[in-house]
Formats: structure tokens, sequence, C-alpha cells
């Protein structure tokens, strides 16, 4: 009776929490986007323009947007997991609403990742109850709720690649605490591997605990079993990926990352042989010599390749890409180690993946939803084995930290790091066309999906063309031929964000204290409107 109680409490705490999330994340995107579905950011239209292009005309998977860098189009360093996500959940839309292909991508982008959270936190929930206790289970659920970044990285309108990463390291997480199927994690650690570069992080936790585990505690077999499945299915992703095992590339899944796998195999294989420590620094040392002899630009990080004016005139733009300096980001972390350290119950990959990820997420603040998420399950294995004492302080901690955060998702990769124009506005003054539109490299893809504009610029590194031509135009002090670079993308239209760099001498600053530019007029906008943006039109 008791254990049916219990599990009866559980269910009904999930469905408790699981309305709070649901009911704040909406209610907290609709405000923040004037009662609009919008996407929170650009990069989730990348993926629904480039969605949408393959199922309009029934192409292959390729890298290739048509809608951004016009009329030339542009690569992305995307991979093909959250786009093949992406167009399932599409194809079930459109079937069980009947609405059109745009309107069911559309709203297959705005929920994907709330529905992958939820799935996370079902999984989880189930998992963690048939292995430890319900206690264990409201643990999870409790600290779930006080994850603000790993919450805003599943929220509505965050078509990104990014929740899929945390549901399959939530899946790695799940696995690892239990020592099950360590073939499983071997397949998750390349598939994050496929789903962008920070699954390299991913597979390095994975590898570090199973290295760990080889040499305490003897299970080199395990190791050999993981790093076979990691080198496996990372060639099958590289093939699958691009057709071919020989393509060399470092902001996506490539052939380095099949050697890198392939010499943690070898690593596994004498470790077996040869099961100390020294065994594995030399190996280890061994393995990046050979990497950094065959791939040198590894070392330099997957934007080695980008056009090297991006660091001037993009990267230092980039909020997910700044150091973190804000106390409160970390005070759940701190929590989680305090008391991983302090109870009864440690677990090894728990440890390293927050040792490893606590530095990056100060150097980059991408890294705090990993981090989180990992800091999630610290505190919930923890929590049965603290004293009463300190679990209500643990408790009051965490309501400190709602009461700072004011709220449950308190992170928005929103355009105010970059600019302040409320796209949601100008979306409802500009009307429909196909023709070409030259627009902030922040806002332009929210004008190709809504408006369905061939735009030029997009805010990832692959159309360095489209950044440079937009930052030419409207903010470079030494560019004097406007009008001949306009007329060099057949632009028909122009929308200035007048809310930053208005004390650079540029087009920008010309137009925004009431100049002109030749061959251009002004279209007359609400006042509303009129403080943020200046909107031209060719003139015929």
């Amino acid at each position: 009776m008791p254990n049916k109680l219990s599990n009866i409490l559980l269910i009904f705490t999930t469905i408790i929490v699981s309305l709070i999330l649901i009911s704040n994340a909406f209610m907290s995107h609709m405000e923040e986007n004037n009662n609009m579905l919008l996407q929170t950011d650009a990069d989730g239209y990348a993926r629904m323009l480039r969605v949408e292009e393959r199922l309009e005309n029934n192409t292959s998977y390729t890298h290739h947007l048509n809608s951004a860098n016009a009329p030339f189009g542009t690569d992305t360093h995307w991979t093909m997991p959250f786009d093949a996500l992406l167009i399932g959940l599409t194809k079930i839309t459109k079937s069980i609403t009947n609405f059109n292909l745009h309107d069911s991508i559309d709203i297959s982008g705005f929920i994907i990742s709330q529905l992958l959270l939820y799935l996370s936190i079902i999984i989880s929930v189930i998992f963690i109850n048939k292995n430890f206790s319900y206690k264990e289970a409201l643990g999870y659920l409790f600290a779930v709720i006080t994850a603000t970044y790993y919450l805003g990285y599943n929220g509505f309108g965050r078509a990104d690649h990014h929740s899929l990463h945390l549901f399959v390291l939530n899946l790695i997480i799940l696995l690892s605490i239990t020592n099950k199927s360590v073939f499983v994690i071997g397949l998750l650690s390349a598939i994050s591997l496929w789903i962008g570069m920070e699954g390299l992080i991913v597979v390095l936790s994975s590898t570090l605990f199973f290295m760990f585990n080889a040499i305490n505690k003897n299970k080199t077999k395990e190791f050999i079993i993981f790093s076979k499945s990691l080198t496996i299915f990372t060639m099958i992703a590289v093939l699958l990926e691009h057709n071919t095992l020989q393509i060399v590339a470092y902001d996506r899944i490539a052939l380095p990352h099949i050697l890198i796998a392939a010499l943690i195999l070898g690593i596994s294989f004498i470790i077996r042989y040869k099961n100390n420590y020294p065994s594995l620094i030399i190996s280890g040392l061994a393995s990046a010599i050979i990497l950094y002899l065959i791939f040198p630009n590894f070392f330099y990080g997957p934007y080695v390749e980008a056009h090297p004016r991006l660091s001037e005139i993009f990267f230092p733009l980039v909020a997910e890409e700044k150091v973190v300096l804000k106390v409160k980001y970390f005070i759940m972390p701190l929590i989680a180690i305090y008391l991983m350290f302090d109870s009864k119950k440690k677990n090894s990959y728990l440890l390293i993946s927050f040792l490893l990820f606590l530095p990056l997420t100060i150097y980059s603040i991408r890294c705090m939803a990993f981090l989180q998420l990992i800091s999630i399950y610290m505190i919930a294995l923890s929590i049965p084995y603290i004293d009463s004492k300190k679990l209500l302080i643990t408790i009051i901690a965490y309501l400190l930290i709602l009461l700072v955060l004011k709220n449950f998702s308190d992170y928005n990769n929103k355009q105010t790091a970059k600019e302040t124009c409320p796209v949601s506005l100008m979306l409802q003054e500009i009307e429909p066309s196909q023709k070409t539109l030259l627009a902030s490299f922040w806002s332009s893809l929210y004008y190709a999906w809504h408006k369905g504009y061939k735009v030029i610029g997009s805010p990832h590194h692959r159309n360095a063309d489209g950044i440079i031509y937009t930052y030419d135009i409207f903010d470079n002090p030494e560019t004097t031929n406007h009008t001949e670079l306009l007329q060099s993308r057949n632009i028909d239209k122009i929308i200035i964000c007048k809310t930053i760099h208005q004390d650079r001498e540029s087009l920008r600053k010309k137009l925004t204290e009431g100049g002109e530019l030749k061959g251009w007029n002004r279209v007359e906008q609400s006042e509303k409107l009129d403080k943020y943006f200046i909107y031209l039109t060719k003139q015929k």
C-alpha cells in the first residue's frame, strides 16, 4: 500500500510540475513576442526554412539554405538529426490538423523542444522511480523546476538542436548512473556528436567515465564495448551526413571525429593490457599528438575556418559565446556539487561531467543548460542521503533562487543581446513578398519565414558573405558605394533597426538622423514603429 501511495503521489506531482512548466513557458513566450508564435532565435527559422525547402521540393538532405544570402544561398553547419525530428513531427502535425505544409512546420517548430522536455521528464521520473525510489524521483522534479537555462533551451519557439542535445544527454545520464547498456551509451554519445559540436564534451565525459571504471573498478571490457560502439556509430553518422567518410570539417561531424573515436578505441585496448594510469596518460598524449599531426586545425575550435572578419562584426555579439560572470547562474550547480560530495550516493559520471562543464560554462554561457541538467541529477540522488536540517537549508536556498529569478525560465536567447527592435511589430506592417529584403542579419530570417522574402544575412558563421554584406551597407564607415552594393543583390526593400550603432558614422546613423538614400523612399509608419525602424522601398 505505501508503494502504491508513493507512486500515486509521484504521478500527481509530475502532472502538476508539467502543467506549471508548460503554462509558465507559454505565457512567458507570448508576453515577450506580442502574442505571436515566434521563434525566440533566428536559428529556429533557418531549421524550419531548410525543412520546408526540402519537403516542398522533395529533395534529399542538404546543408544548403536558399532563403539566405540571396540570390546565392548559403551552407549551414547544422546537421541532420534535428531536421529529421522536425520533419517527422511536421508530418504528424499535418496529418492530424490538415494544415498546409508551412503552418504544420510553424506549429511543429514552436512545440518541438517543449515535447522533448516533457518526454525527458516522463522518462526520467519512471526510470529513477524504478531504479532508485520515489524520493529521488521527487528530488528530480524539485530540481528541474529551478533549472532556468535548461528549461529555456527547451522552451516554446526553440526549434534548435540544443533541446535534442539535452534530451540525448539526459538518456546518457540515466544509463550511466545505473551502469546499464554500455553499447547504447556509445551509440548515444555518437549521436550527441552528430547533433552538434557540444557533443564533443559529452563524448569526453563518457570516455573519462569508462576510463575511470576500467582502471579503478577493473571494467576494461565495458570501456572496449563503449569505444567500439562510439567508433562504429560515428562512422555511420558521418556517412549519413555527407554520403562519404572523407569530408574534413570542424563545425559539424566529419572525418576528424572518426579519428577521435578510433583513438579512444585504441586507448581502450591499451588499457585492457596495461591497466594503470601511466599507460593511460602515455596513450592519451600519443593520441593527442596523432590528432594534431593529422588535423591540427581541430585544436583551434569549431570556427577555425570561419571568415576572419566575423571575429570583428559577428562573434563578439553572440550572447551564447559570452563569458558568464553572474553568480546567480551558478547557485544551483554549486548547491548540487556540495550535496553530491557531502552525500553517500556519489556518481562518477555526474562528477566527471560536472567538472568538465563547470569551467566551460564560465567560458561560454551556452554550456549552462548542460551544467544544470547534470546538477538536477546530482541534487536528486543526494536528497535521500542528507539529514533534515541540510534538506531544509537546501529547500530554502531553492526558494530564494526562485525569488531572485522571479520565474522559472528567465533565459531568453532573444534579440535584446544584439538589438532592441521589436520584429514582431514590424512583421504586422510589412506585406508578404518573394522579393529580396535587406535587414539586420539577426532578424532577417523572421521576415523570410513569416513573409516569404529572400534575405541576405543570417546569424550563423557559414553565411559570412551575407553578414559582411549587411555590415558593410549598414554600419561600415568606409562604405561609400551603397547604391552600387544594393543593386548587386537586386534588393527591393530595406528595414533598418535604429537602436544599435547610432554612434558610428554610417548609413544607419545617416538615415536615423533623417538623411536620405538615393533611389529609395521612406515608408510612413506608426509612431511606435518609427521609434525603432527605418523602412525603405526602392523607387520605381
